[in-house]
């Protein structure tokens, strides 16, 4: 043995140790396996590896379906994962991997794609499931931006589960963005289905918010609308449901064509439905959306007139009588058309003598129904009774000259036997005030209508001299009128007028005198009417609108001035002129005055001067009238840019009713979204008492941010979108 510790063979103890350590007799620990996702996959891929070295496929599938599954659970490698699952489903179809695998493509961007593998999927008899698929297909070809797919999808879906409303709101939804693939009117459907379904659910907020989006979608919709109408009624809300019920017939006046005559069915049902109801002012309102006040012939004037009795708005009603009467007059054959202007002018002169307590009006009325059917002994007594009352007999003697003139006088009828009736009655009224001339003007025309009249005949020979006499004076008083100096041709032209009065064939120069002297002393009230009289009985409008404008521009002429000028214009038929007139008769501060202008504006066409009228007229009916008739206005007001008349119009109505959505939403349509506190009151106001709209909403959340309310800015920007999903 050596001294330094080696060994025969020539090692160390050292090494020798280390020799030992590694034989196999010595006991050794196994090496450390490596965990973790990544090893995990790099197993997976040495597996996949092998089994397609080996050809073992079954193998290959399971573990390229874990091996995706592994990468796309980590969003890494994605497009590996995919190649993967497209590999696979290749080979076999496997619905949960087909799943996964839209999915994974919908993560990158590729919705059609998506839907195009979930398409793949065959279906099996769970209809419900199946539905659900379609559904997630119709959402991913929506997003993919193909409407059309998408409304094939979810179409599909709905017929299969029957139960489920989301594929019908889906559907819904697509005909905001693409109404090319699914037309509004469609969409609308869809929604209101999905309502039915959630009803059936018992989701009734779901089921209203639903024909919500219907509604919204298309108001022109009769289904969206009836049922939405139907929803608002179950739930009290009569005013909300008449709300929907005149934004539907919006909506079709909009669409013009036929439709435009739908919209006026509608706001007849609206008004037949009031009136069931007994719900007045909303049947007046919706007669004057319908433009009733703008038809004075037919069932439908008289439905108007009948609404304007309920009313109590006499003074309207008595406007359109009147107009009626002259419309009658001028429409109808002689006979027929006489005795319905009589008729009218009748039922005016009652109207004038009971409710409206006014008889000088009445003796105008009544005198035009005689002139136009003498044949009415009703009128004729009703004429003299009155004229006896207020000791004038101005109309009584024009209203039977006028009627034996026949049509040869403005409003006469060409009736033979109406002629002479009015004759007999001149002639006994002109032998009652000694009036010989008159008396024989009178019997000239009934004996030679009536030839048979002995007594006619008698009498004009009786009062033949007087007659004579008379034209002796009329041409020595027109020969010194032309002779006469300035200061005295006033007197010359009374001596004419008085002769001339009793020469009814001479009406027209008895105009003209009239009129240079009622042009020469403009101060003399009751010379001033008989001018307008003596001018219409000869037709001459021209020459009324001269006296009244004269007058008028002197200042200080009485109100009624400016109603004849109206009433002249009108007569004339130049509605238009008589609408331009009528908008200055507000300042006359009277229900005649407003009604007039009213009426005269609705039957040509100023949308603008009739809401004023309208308004101004309001306060002098009852309160619930008050609100319709104030919503109007404020309505056309602010449609015209009237803004600061419409928020006042709007504000009355409310204050009459504040419970009635239309002077509400009036009110809303106008308020200012920066106006703070008052802005966002009325907006929620209108929302909750007539049903949310989207853009009511959208000022809602304008309002609400201009107030410094983001919480609630948001909200109601939400609820304008959960009304259009699809917008």
């Amino acid at each position: 043995m050596s001294t330094n510790g080696t060994g025969a063979n020539g090692t160390s103890s050292e090494a020798t140790s280390r020799i030992l350590a590694r034989s196999p007799s010595a006991a050794s620990a196994p090496l450390e396996r490596r965990t973790g996702r990544v090893a995990e996959e790099a197993q997976l891929r040495a597996r996949l590896e092998l089994a397609r070295v080996m050809g073992d496929h079954t193998e290959e599938r399971a573990t390229s379906r874990l091996l995706a599954e592994r990468l796309a659970s980590r969003d890494a490698e994605i497009d590996a994962a995919i190649e993967l699952a497209l590999r696979t489903l290749a080979a076999v179809d496997d619905p949960e991997l087909r799943h996964a695998l839209a999915g994974w493509l919908e993560g990158l961007g590729e919705p059609g794609l998506a839907a195009s593998e979930l398409r793949k999927i065959q279906r099996d008899d769970d209809s419900v499931a199946a539905a659900a698929v379609l559904v997630r297909i119709g959402v991913l070809h929506a997003r993919a931006g193909d409407a059309h797919g998408a409304q094939e999808a979810l179409s599909e879906a709905a017929a299969l589960d029957e139960i489920d409303a989301l594929s019908l709101e889906l559907l819904g939804a697509i005909a905001a963005w693409a109404p090319d693939a699914l037309s509004p009117r469609a969409g609308a459907e869809a929604y209101v289905r999905a309502a039915k379904r959630r009803g059936y659910a018992g989701e009734s907020e779901g089921e209203l918010e639903d024909l919500l989006r219907a509604f919204e979608l298309d108001p022109s919709s009769p289904l969206a609308t009836a049922t939405l109408v139907a929803a608002h009624l179950a739930r009290q809300k009569v005013s909300a449901a008449d709300e929907i019920l005149r934004a539907h017939a919006l909506g079709l006046a909009a669409r013009g064509g036929v439709s435009a005559g739908d919209a006026s069915e509608v706001h007849a049902r609206r008004r037949a439905q009031a009136l069931e109801r007994g719900d007045l002012p909303r049947a007046l309102g919706a007669a004057i959306d319908e433009g009733l006040d703008a038809v004075f012939e037919g069932a439908d004037a008289d439905a108007m007139d009948d609404l304007l009795v309920r009313a109590g708005a006499f003074e309207t009603l008595a406007v359109r009588l009147e107009i009626r009467a002259e419309r009658a007059a001028s429409a109808s054959a002689s006979a027929s058309r006489g005795r319905a202007a009589a008729q009218k002018w009748a039922e005016l002169g009652r109207l004038l003598s009971g409710p409206l307590a006014s008889p000088d009006r009445a003796i105008e009325a009544y005198a035009r129904s005689v002139a136009a059917d003498a044949t009415n002994t009703d009128s004729v007594h009703a004429l003299r009774a009155h004229a006896l009352k207020s000791a004038s007999s101005g109309w009584v003697v024009e209203g039977l000259v006028r009627a034996a003139m026949g049509g040869a006088a403005h409003g006469g009828s060409s009736d033979v036997a109406a002629r002479v009736s009015g004759g007999r009655a001149l002639a006994i009224l002109a032998e009652e005030s000694n009036d010989d001339a008159l008396a024989a003007w009178a019997h000239s025309v009934v004996a030679e209508l009536d030839a048979g009249d002995e007594r006619a005949r008698t009498a004009l020979a009786r009062y033949a001299p007087s007659a004579r006499r008379r034209d002796e004076e009329t041409a020595l008083a027109e020969r010194t009128l032309g002779t006469s100096a300035e200061g005295g041709r006033i007197e010359t032209l009374i001596e004419l007028v008085r002769l001339l009065r009793s020469a009814p064939d001479r009406s027209r120069k008895l105009a003209s005198t009239l009129e240079e002297l009622a042009t020469a002393r403009p101060e003399d009230d009751l010379l001033f009417a008989d001018a307008i009289r003596l001018a219409e009985r000869t037709s001459d409008f021209a020459a009324v609108a001269r006296l009244c404008r004269d007058r008028l521009a002197r200042g200080g002429a009485p109100p009624r001035v400016k109603l004849a000028l109206v009433a002249a214009l009108r007569r004339a038929g130049d509605i238009g002129e008589a609408a331009k007139a009528a908008a200055d008769l507000f300042d006359a501060c009277t229900p005649w005055a407003y009604s007039v202008a009213w009426i005269t504006a609705a039957a040509a066409g100023d949308l603008v001067t009739r809401a004023r009228a309208l308004a101004a007229l309001a306060p002098t009916c009852g309160a619930p009238v008050v609100a319709v008739l104030a919503a109007v206005a404020s309505e056309q007001l602010a449609a015209a840019g009237e803004v600061a008349e419409a928020r006042k119009a709007a504000e009355q109505a409310c204050r009459a009713d504040a419970d009635d959505a239309r002077a509400i939403r009036a009110l809303s349509a106008v308020v200012l979204t920066t106006e703070g506190r008052i802005a966002t009151t009325a907006l929620e106001r209108a929302a909750a008492v007539g049903g949310p709209t989207a853009p009511l909403c959208l000022e809602l959340a304008q309002a609400f941010e201009n107030a410094g309310d983001a919480a609630s800015s948001i909200a109601w920007a939400r609820r304008a979108v959960a009304l259009r999903p699809g917008d």
